[in-house]
């Protein structure tokens, strides 16, 4: 792997809400729910100069109106996806905190959504966000640069803070495998290594820290094996790992809640895919497993906040004829995204 050069934190921290006031938080619910979605190049109408082609305005192919239509369309999809909407919401390729707060302000009025925040790289057109109901204990941007690339996409931590217990949820949106998956699977792998060392980092200060790591890696569950196990990969399976100590340059992923390698997520895919055919992305003519909802070993214990369930959000109305993610079409100013959501529950005793 290249040589680091520089790794640093952006902290932020929001008291914007009475953590009394929430119910996950005083006893009178036990689910917290998280939806993790890639929405698919979610641009405001001003003119910003870094917009992709397609929706810049100066152009006059992109306006206020598709813009709001957009907006409109995400928040059918937030609302339904859980009744009264999930708790927290992760989302991947917005183009601001303008395009968040038009969403959470105009379309999500009034369900508590009050703590927001959103990455704003210079040299990236979109960036990842976190909407919640929870309060913020901390927010912790994480980016890296290399000596050969001029940055890598940044990783967006936040802390909660549930009772006595703490929360940690880290947003991705790795590398794209545009150029070859073999080609990019070293920037991927670098943007696992951020999140490793976090991880690392926490469990070391904080040895009963909960943590959940989701987004869109741009990587399957199985990436190891469709590549024929010939490369490593970000997310690489403990089946083929025989250390006891999670490696430091990947995410060791596991189908197996019986974790063997310290360190270890837990997988869902890998149980929903024993059962379904179905993913998130839909390419080629097959399912793809690009977004995820990985589970640190302490969200398995028996007492506390604890891992409930994962599912990939199927509402009749985001999906094709043929069942396949509706896609944002631009021209005719329809559809969601060419991902499907992913839907995390929690729960606690």
């Amino acid at each position: 792997m290249k040589h680091l050069l520089t790794l640093f934190f952006l902290l932020s921290v929001f008291f914007t809400m009475c953590r009394c006031s929430l119910p996950f938080l005083d006893g009178t619910e036990e689910v917290l729910t998280i939806l993790s979605y890639n929405v698919q190049n979610i641009f405001d109408a001003v003119d910003n100069g870094t917009e992709y082609h397609e929706y810049d305005p100066s152009e006059g192919d992109w306006d206020e109106l598709l813009y709001h239509q957009r907006l409109l369309n995400l928040s059918e999809v937030i609302k339904a996806s859980v009744k009264g909407g999930p708790d927290i919401i992760a989302l991947q390729e917005v183009e601001n905190l303008h395009v968040v707060e038009d969403l959470v302000s105009q379309y999500l009025k009034g369900m508590g959504y009050e703590d927001l925040c959103v990455t704003a790289k210079e040299d990236s057109a979109v960036q990842i966000g976190f909407i919640s109901r929870i309060p913020f204990d901390s927010v912790i941007i994480h980016d890296l640069f290399t000596e050969d690339y001029k940055s890598i996409r940044p990783a967006l931590e936040v802390k909660l803070v549930l009772g006595t217990e703490s929360l940690y949820i880290f947003n991705n949106h790795w590398k794209s495998r545009l150029g070859g998956a073999l080609n990019t699977e070293e920037q991927r792998i670098m943007s696992a290594q951020i999140i490793r060392n976090r991880m690392d980092s926490i469990v070391k200060s904080e040895k009963d820290a909960k943590i959940v790591v989701l987004g869109d890696f741009n990587e399957n569950h199985d990436e190891y094996i469709r590549a024929g196990k010939t490369y490593t990969t970000a997310l690489y399976p403990d089946t083929e790992y025989t250390g006891t100590e999670c490696p430091e340059s990947v995410l060791l992923v596991t189908g197996n809640k019986n974790m063997k390698v310290s360190g270890a997520l837990y997988e869902p895919w890998f149980q929903y895919r024993a059962e379904a055919e179905e993913g998130s992305y839909y390419f080629n003519g097959s399912w793809e497993t690009l977004d995820h909802c990985l589970i640190g070993n302490n969200l398995w214990s028996e007492s506390g906040v604890h891992y409930s369930s994962f599912g990939v959000v199927t509402l009749p109305f985001i999906l094709s004829r043929e069942g396949t993610p509706l896609f944002w079409n631009k021209v005719k100013g329809t559809g969601y995204s060419d991902h499907l959501p992913l839907l995390l529950t929690l729960c606690k005793d």
